[in-house]
């Protein structure tokens, strides 16, 4: 079995010092079997709470489980 699925957030900007911006996110996954499955994503966070500068870490990244059960 395959799922795939995006989500995208547009966010109200309800704090005026803060420059909040959407937010978006994507993944795909795959059961192998009945016991085994694998999903990957990626998720851009937007801005939370502090604008996105040199000095300050990107919110975004990738994600890769990789899940068995016995």
């Amino acid at each position: 079995m395959l799922a795939v699925g995006a989500e995208y957030r547009v966010k109200p900007r309800n704090l005026s010092p803060d420059d909040e911006r959407e937010a978006w996110d994507a993944f795909v996954a795959w059961t192998i079997s009945r016991n085994l499955s694998v999903v990957a994503g990626y998720a851009n966070l937007g801005s939370i709470l502090a604008p996105v500068t040199q000095e300050s870490p990107s919110q975004n990244g990738a994600y890769l489980s990789l899940q068995a059960g016995f």
